[in-house]
């Protein structure tokens, strides 16, 4: 941490270049990170902690982040403009001590795509993911229950954290504020598996029509539910 905290960390920006993050400098070994939209992001993003860690965004691209490039912009600056005012700039300026900033990260997330998945989402727990088909960039990502970035210790769910608080002995407590907290963490959208469900009923639908051109007008089924296959029932 003390080798990470020499370099203020890059800001992450979205698709259109809004700044998602902040970073401020408050001791020599040590810099807080905003999470400027709060829990909008998270799913993506991640966090950094000193405590806790890293996630997300903020893990993957942590090299990134916490890489400086100063002397080869400076290089690339000189060269592009080599004038004797440039060299005098350069030689005023040798001593000077320069702010070192980490390299920024621009993601393909599109913040009204990302608000709409948020609020489709509601309270429900699920994940939600849009992608561009042609390119595969992930424009939203959204997993619920979810967290402040911000205060990632904290339960978000008022009423979970007032149910565990009324468990009897504090290791019941600890246990169980450990296991919430971890699920509230969990992206569901990367780390939790799926059925294809409704998306897959496209292709078997495509399927029935193709090999039913005269007739498939006239088909109807009556969902229930579930199906039984063999010894097991199938949920819709």
């Amino acid at each position: 941490w003390a080798r990470r905290n020499e370099i203020e960390r890059g800001p992450i920006y979205d698709r259109e270049g809004n700044v998602l993050t902040k970073t401020k400098k408050e001791s020599t070994l040590t810099q807080s990170r905003t999470y400027i939209y709060g829990d909008l992001y998270t799913s993506t993003l991640g966090y950094i902690n000193n405590k806790y860690g890293l996630t997300g965004l903020e893990a993957s691209y942590d090299k990134e982040l916490t890489s400086y490039s100063s002397a080869e912009v400076g290089l690339k600056e000189f060269f592009t403009d080599f004038s004797f005012n440039k060299v005098a700039e350069i030689f005023r300026d040798r001593n000077k001590k320069e702010e070192k900033v980490g390299n920024g990260v621009h993601t393909t997330l599109d913040k009204d795509i990302q608000k709409a998945a948020y609020d489709a989402l509601g309270d429900k727990v699920g994940a939600v993911v849009a992608l561009n088909p042609k390119t595969g960039e992930i424009l939203a990502m959204v997993s619920k229950p979810t967290y402040d970035p911000n205060d990632p210790y904290t339960l978000t769910d008022q009423d979970l954290y007032n149910a565990i608080m009324a468990l009897e002995t504090p290791e019941e407590i600890n246990n169980a504020m450990s296991i919430a907290r971890q699920k509230q963490w969990r992206n569901k959208a990367v780390n939790d598996l799926y059925e294809p469900g409704s998306v897959f009923k496209m292709l078997t639908t495509l399927a029935y029509v193709e090999s039913n051109p005269q007739t498939y007008l006239n088909y109807k089924y009556e969902c229930t539910g579930e199906i039984r296959v063999g010894e097991k029932t199938i949920h819709c």
